[in-house]
């Protein structure tokens, strides 16, 4: 069993990376040996080996006082791996020293406090200008600002400690395709005449191209455009992927998103999903990221016409704030959310490409809830960032070799609603191909 010493300042906290990092991405048995002795950390293996690192984080915090008066890193230095020299690694603490004698190692940067940094996301407490959705933007985060969001830092780190104590193997991983699929519109068109509405909002956005495109679909198919379900479970089951369809619950008329889960349409498509195997989860609404009842009357609403547990899901629009959502996630009994993405910038918002036990920074406790980080959607790609295509399946197939590389999950979000219209049809092969050459 690994030994850890290290001082009780912040000892929650470092119980918790200690998890994450030892015993969850390196597969590590450990125990913890509070010392009285401030400053750094000392992990010593049974086979021999050692290494220190300077605590650098939390010998400078008062957990207790909030996030507004913890030390926010100045900026990011490379950690040069002397194990690995192709690979050099993102601190945020400390400097780029690393020393070896004999089995014995020294790095320079405090690791476990750029692990807390950047999984915690205690830099979205801090008071700043949020967007016009109450969100923290991606423009604000230090990763953006330094240009490492494409890198998922966290495993990285945990590569590195495994180099560094010579652990001669870590826990089996295989790299998987998450293809998960937020339904805020179930159908396009509800009535007869919503048809001719699209015909002609469609043409005064994209002309006669776009004229051309919808009317032979207004005028001759059945088929709703944004029933895909069907085009889509075939597609995932011929990759052998399970599908994630988080659905919205009971919320008032006039909310943004909003439809009937007692129309016959929509328990059809909730019944066939389930029916083919794969996964119902919950789309929490606009206001549910910060209110428990308004969360599980939603829920609960949705529970009623799905047979499976409904445990899982993301929040709609991506609302989240780290010392409310994902509490209120634990408090009404969810296994795990996917909501860690930012709207505008595709990447590693936790630093991870794996899943992770989320940790409440107001009561300072490991929580059983689980994150499954979103890596990349498709607003993003195409309509906040205005990629073609092919500019679009290039950020995917680099991101995905990131994860491939950490043997991680690539979580992937893509409406239904994102696939079968004018402006969405070329994205098509795009989905298509990605699965073909990842799933």
């Amino acid at each position: 069993m690994v030994r850890v010493l290290t001082s009780g300042r912040g000892k929650p906290e470092k119980l918790w990376l200690f998890e994450v990092l030892l015993r969850r991405r390196l597969g590590l048995d450990f125990y913890v040996e509070w010392t009285a002795e401030t400053g750094q950390y000392r992990i010593e293996t049974p086979w021999g080996s050692t290494l220190t690192l300077p605590d650098i984080f939390f010998n400078a915090v008062d957990t207790d006082a909030g996030p507004a008066l913890w030390p926010y890193p100045d900026k990011p230095f490379l950690l040069q791996n002397p194990l690995s020299p192709a690979d050099d690694i993102i601190g945020l603490y400390g400097n780029g020293s690393y020393e070896e004698e004999g089995t014995n190692a020294h790095c320079g940067a405090d690791l476990f406090g750029a692990a807390f940094f950047m999984l915690s996301r205690w830099e979205e407490c801090l008071p700043m200008s949020r967007d016009a959705h109450g969100r923290f933007p991606a423009t604000a985060s230090f990763a953006v600002k330094h240009g490492f969001l494409h890198r998922p830092v966290v495993e990285e780190y945990a590569d590195f400690l495994a180099q560094a104590l010579r652990l001669p193997g870590t826990p089996e991983r295989h790299f998987t395709v998450h293809f998960s699929c937020d339904v805020d519109h179930p159908r396009l068109w509800w009535k007869a005449p919503e048809r001719l509405r699209t015909l002609m909002g469609e043409t005064a956005r994209g002309g006669l191209p776009a004229l051309r495109w919808w009317l032979p679909r207004v005028l001759y198919e059945k088929q709703d455009p944004f029933d895909v379900f069907d085009t889509w479970l075939n597609l995932l089951e011929k990759h052998s992927l399970t599908g994630h369809f988080n659905f919205l619950g009971k919320r008032p008329r006039h909310a943004d998103a909003w439809y009937d889960l007692e129309h016959p349409e929509v328990q059809h498509t909730i019944q066939h999903i389930e029916n083919r195997g794969h996964v119902i989860g919950f789309h929490p609404s606009y206001e549910g990221w910060n209110n428990l009842s308004a969360f599980k009357a939603e829920r609960d609403n949705l529970q009623q016409w799905v047979r499976q547990p409904v445990v899982t899901g993301r929040q709609h629009y991506l609302r989240y704030h780290p010392e409310h959502t994902l509490q209120v996630w634990e408090a009404a009994g969810m296994s795990w959310d996917s909501t860690l993405g930012y709207p505008e910038a595709p990447g590693f918002r936790c630093g991870t490409c794996l899943s992770f036990p989320v940790f409440d920074l107001v009561r300072r406790q490991m929580l059983s809830l689980e994150e499954k980080p979103l890596v990349a959607m498709d607003v993003t790609l195409a309509l906040t960032q205005a990629l073609t295509p092919e500019a679009g399946m290039q950020k995917l197939y680099t991101l995905a070799r990131s994860v491939q590389k950490h043997r991680g999950e690539m979580i992937l979000l893509w409406h239904n609603s994102s696939w079968n219209t004018y402006f969405w049809a070329p994205w098509q092969p795009v989905v298509r191909a990605f699965l073909e050459d990842f799933a």
